[in-house]
């Protein structure tokens, strides 16, 4: 799936530019949190998410007005 702004009911935050890979999993933009704090550019590269692929915000909105549904993609 693809949706512009997400909500992760498990998590209770947003996932804006959301692509989703199946089971839960996806590519998307640093998450931000109910009260407006999005986490930071710092947690990029590191092991923070609980299986997802989160890109900077300027990298997500890239992708996400690029890859169309059904997109096959490859995670190196």
């Amino acid at each position: 799936n693809k949706i512009k702004k997400a909500w992760s009911k498990t998590y209770g935050l947003w996932m804006p530019n959301w692509l989703g890979l199946g089971g839960g999993i996806g590519i998307h933009e640093l998450p931000i949190w109910p009260n407006g704090y999005r986490e930071g550019e710092s947690h990029l590269g590191t092991a923070v998410s609980h299986g997802c692929i989160r890109l900077g915000t300027k990298e997500a909105p890239y992708l996400f007005e690029r890859l169309g549904m059904g997109v096959k993609v490859k995670i190196y």
